[in-house]
C-alpha cells in the first residue's frame, strides 16, 4: 500500500514540477452607460498553463440571451453554447441553477493549453446598476460588479473602465469587502467622463465592485460610446500557447530522493503498529463480537485483502461512528452524517434547496433524544419540543444584545445559526470523546498515535512548502534544496499515510472496519439501479447518510441525480436536497470573519456572476 501511495505522490510531484498553474493574465472590461442600458465588453486573456482545457464558461445574473451581442475567441475554438436551466452540463460547470445566462465557449472534443483570448459583449438594463443605498453607498448610486464573484482564477491585472460617466462623482473601488484605504490592491481615477479602475493580483472568487454617487445636475446620454482611454492588451501569440518545460530538469533527482526516503520510512512504519484481528477467516474476523478472543496483528495491506463487498451497512453502529472507525479521526463527514441521522430518526427536519432550513420535530426534550441530545438543545433550544424551533443556516448572525464575562454572547432570536455553530463544535468534542473511550481501539496506543502524528504532519507540510518554493523560485535554493526537502517528505509520508497503524484497533474494531470498508466500496461503485432499489426498500436516506459518513457522497449524489430523471424511480427532489445539505452545514458551522476579503460587501449592483475553465 505504501508503495502505491508513493508512486501516486511521485506522479503528483512530477506533475507539479512541469505544471504551470491556470491563471487569468488580464481581465479587460468596459461599461458604456446610457438611458438605454449598460453595454459591457469583456476581453479575458486566460492562461490554461500546461493543463488542457476546452475553453471557459461564464454566467451573468439577469442576462437573457437577447441581451448577448457577441461571444467569440480569436485564438481558440469559438463554439458557443447557451445552456438552459435544465441542462445537466450547466450544473457541472458551476452556473447558478436559475436567473442567469450560462455561456460555454469551446468544443468538448478540442483541448487547449497556454494563453488564449475570449471576448464577450452584452447589454443589461440600467436598473440593475442603479438604486438607493446599494453597494454600501448611502445615497442614489451606480454600482457595477466588474469582476464576477465566482470567477475561479486569480487575475494578474484587471482593467475596468466606465464611459459616459460625467453624471457620476466620488467613485470608489472595492476588492471583496476592502477598499483601497483598507489595503485592497485597486486604484481608481475619474478622467473626464471616464472612470478607470486597475486591480493587480486580483484574488479568485472575489468581486471587484465599482460604485459612484449621482450628480444631481447631470443627465445620462442617449447613445453608447466605444471611446475609452485605455486600450485592450496585445493579442496573445502562438508561442504563449505552447507547453512550458521549465522544470523538467529537476524531475530525476526529485524522484530518486523521494523514493529513497519513502522506502526507508515504509519499512520502519510497517513494523510500528498493526491492528489486532480475531484469528480465523475473513468472516470470523469481520464479526468479532468481543475483544477477549484469540487474535493476531495484521498490517493494513493484509486486512485490505480480507475485505469483501457488502451491499448493506453494518448493524449496531451509526454512520458517524463508522466514519471514525474507518478514518480514525473525527471529520466533517462524521458530523454531517450525525445531523442527517437525526432527521432520519424523526427528531429534526432538513428542508430547502440547499438543506438550509432545520426544524425540531420530536415531542421529546432535545436532551432525551440520545447520547448527544445536548447538541440539539444547543442548536434549537431546551424548549424546542414545545416551540418546534426552526433554524435557518443561511441567516446571518444577529448583533449580540448581552455579554457575560466579556466572552459569552446571548442572542434574542434562536432562528439564526448561532446555536448551530456551538452545537457543531460540541458535537465534534463529543465524538472525539467517543473516539478516545470506545473499545474499538486498544487505548494504551491510541493517544500515543495521535500525538506522534502531529509533528510528522508539520514536518511534511513545511518540507513540502520549501520544496515547492525551491522549484518555483531558484532564489529559495533551487534543485538542491528541493531534493533535500523531497527526501524529508519521503521519510515523513509513510508515517502519516499509515498513522492508523499507530492507532491499533481491537478485534471488535478491526471486525467493524472490514464490514465498513466493504460497504464503502459498494457506495463507491454504486449505480442508478442501486439508488432505485434503496428507495423502494425505504432506506435511501439511510444510505445517503452512510455515503456522507464514508466520504462517497459525490458518487452517490450523481447516482441520485441519474435516478431522479428516471420514471418510477421513487427518488424525489427532497431526497436530492437532503443529499446536498452537507455543504450548507459545513459553511454554516463556522462563524464569519469580520475581516474577510471575499464577498460582495453590500447588496445591489449589476454584473457579476461566475466563470472559469472547463
Amino acid at each position: 500500500m505504501t508503495a502505491v501511495i508513493t508512486v501516486i505522490i511521485v506522479g503528483i510531484l512530477i506533475g507539479f514540477s512541469v505544471t504551470k498553474d491556470d491563471k487569468t493574465e488580464s481581465w479587460y472590461t468596459t461599461a458604456s452607460v446610457s438611458n438605454d442600458g449598460v453595454l459591457i465588453n469583456e476581453i479575458i486573456d486566460n492562461d490554461f498553463g500546461n493543463g488542457r482545457n476546452r475553453g471557459i464558461w461564464r454566467d451573468i445574473p439577469d442576462l437573457s440571451t437577447d441581451g448577448i451581442i457577441n461571444v467569440s475567441t480569436p485564438t481558440a475554438n469559438d463554439t458557443v453554447t447557451y445552456l438552459d436551466e435544465k441542462s445537466e452540463s450547466r450544473l457541472k460547470l458551476g452556473c447558478l441553477s436559475e436567473g442567469t445566462a450560462c455561456i460555454r465557449i469551446g468544443d468538448p472534443d478540442i483541448l487547449w493549453r497556454g494563453l488564449h483570448r475570449y471576448e464577450l459583449t452584452y447589454e443589461l438594463p440600467l436598473e440593475d446598476f442603479t438604486g438607493y443605498a446599494i453597494c454600501g453607498r448611502p445615497e442614489d448610486s451606480f454600482c457595477w460588479n466588474a469582476v464576477p464573484e465566482r470567477w475561479e482564477y486569480e487575475i494578474t491585472r484587471v482593467t475596468a473602465q466606465i464611459n459616459n460617466a460625467d453624471w457620476l462623482e466620488k467613485p470608489q473601488c472595492r476588492v471583496g469587502n476592502k477598499t483601497s484605504e483598507d489595503g485592497a490592491n485597486c486604484a481608481i481615477e475619474q478622467v473626464g467622463d471616464t472612470i478607470i479602475v486597475i486591480s493587480l493580483d486580483h484574488p479568485p472568487e472575489t468581486p471587484l465592485i465599482i460604485s459612484a454617487d449621482f450628480k444631481r445636475s447631470r443627465q445620462l446620454g442617449n447613445t453608447f460610446s466605444d471611446s475609452f482611454i485605455l486600450d485592450s492588451p496585445p493579442m496573445p501569440t502562438p508561442d504563449q500557447a505552447k507547453f512550458d518545460w521549465r522544470y523538467i530538469s529537476y524531475i530525476p533527482p526529485l524522484i530518486g530522493f523521494l523514493f529513497l526516503g519513502t522506502l526507508l520510512a515504509t519499512f520502519y512504519v510497517r513494523r510500528m503498529g498493526r491492528d489486532v484481528v480475531k484469528v480465523g477467516g475473513a468472516v470470523e474476523a469481520a464479526f468479532a463480537d468481543s475483544n477477549e478472543v484469540n487474535s493476531k496483528p495484521l498490517s493494513l495491506r493484509e486486512m485490505t485483502e480480507m475485505v469483501t463487498l457488502s451491499v448493506v451497512p453494518p448493524e449496531g453502529i451509526e454512520p458517524h461512528e463508522a466514519s471514525i472507525i474507518l478514518y480514525e479521526k473525527v471529520t466533517n463527514n462524521a458530523l454531517q452524517s450525525w445531523f442527517l441521522q437525526q432527521s432520519i430518526n424523526g427528531h429534526i427536519s432538513i428542508k430547502g434547496k440547499k438543506g438550509e432550513e432545520l426544524q425540531y420535530l420530536s415531542d421529546a426534550e432535545p436532551k432525551d433524544t440520545g447520547l448527544l441530545g445536548s447538541v440539539l438543545s444547543q442548536v434549537f433550544g431546551r424548549d424546542a419540543h414545545e416551540t418546534k424551533q426552526k433554524v435557518n443556516l443561511k441567516k446571518d448572525l444577529p448583533k449580540p444584545i448581552k455579554k457575560r464575562k466579556g466572552t459569552d454572547v446571548i442572542y434574542e432570536d434562536k432562528s439564526d445559526r448561532s446555536g448551530f455553530i456551538k452545537g457543531w463544535r460540541n458535537l465534534s468534542e463529543g465524538l472525539e470523546e467517543w473516539f478516545d473511550t470506545s473499545d474499538y481501539w486498544i487505548h494504551d496506543d491510541i493517544s500515543v498515535g495521535k500525538l506522534k502524528s502531529i509533528p510528522k504532519k508539520t514536518v511534511l507540510v513545511i518540507s513540502g512548502l520549501f520544496a515547492c518554493l525551491a522549484l518555483a523560485e531558484p532564489g529559495y535554493g533551487g534543485p538542491v534544496v528541493a531534493c533535500i526537502c523531497t527526501l524529508i517528505m519521503g521519510l515523513t509520508l509513510p508515517a502519516i499515510t499509515h498513522s492508523w497503524e499507530l492507532l491499533i484497533r481491537s478485534p471488535k474494531g478491526s471486525g467493524l472496519w472490514l464490514q465498513i470498508e466493504g460497504f464503502r466500496r459498494f457506495l463507491h461503485t454504486s449505480e442508478q439501479r442501486h439508488v432505485e432499489e434503496a428507495s423502494k426498500n425505504g432506506v435511501l436516506r439511510q444510505y445517503t447518510a452512510w455515503a456522507v459518513a464514508l466520504g462517497e457522497i459525490d458518487h452517490w449524489e450523481k447516482a441520485l441525480l441519474n435516478a431522479s430523471s428516471a420514471t418510477d424511480s421513487g427518488v424525489s427532489t427532497s431526497d436530492i436536497y437532503f443529499a446536498g445539505s452537507v455543504a450548507t452545514m459545513s459553511s454554516a458551522s463556522t462563524a464569519p470573519s469580520s475581516s474577510s476579503g471575499t464577498g460582495s460587501g453590500g447588496g445591489g449592483g449589476g454584473g457579476g456572476g461566475g466563470g472559469g475553465g472547463w
